[in-house]
C-alpha cells in the first residue's frame, strides 16, 4: 500500500522509520527517494520524539513541503 501525505499528524501515528520514504523533486528535475530509516541518528531521535514532529522540525532533510515548495506562479500579486 502506498499512502502520500503532507500531514505530520499522520506520521506521528507511525513508529517505525523504515516504513516511511521521503520523495522530493531535486533541482535536476528528477524525483529522489530517501528512506527515513537511512537518515543518520533518526532511530535515536525517534525514541524521544514522534516522526511527524521530527519531520516538521527538519530532521528528514528532504521533502519538506514548506521549505522546498516552488513559488506559486500565475497568482495575482497581493501588493
Amino acid at each position: 500500500m502506498l499512502v502520500t501525505t503532507q500531514s505530520p499528524f499522520l506520521l506521528n501515528g507511525i513508529h517505525d522509520p523504515s516504513l516511511i520514504q521521503v520523495i522530493w523533486r531535486a533541482p535536476d528535475g528528477f524525483a529522489h527517494i530517501q528512506r527515513v530509516s537511512d537518515i543518520q541518528h533518526i532511530h535515536d531521535l525517534a525514541r524521544k520524539a514522534l516522526l511527524g514532529d521530527l519531520w516538521v522540525e527538519g530532521f528528514f532533510q528532504y521533502g519538506d513541503p514548506l521549505r522546498d515548495a516552488p513559488e506559486p506562479s500565475g497568482l495575482p500579486n497581493p501588493a
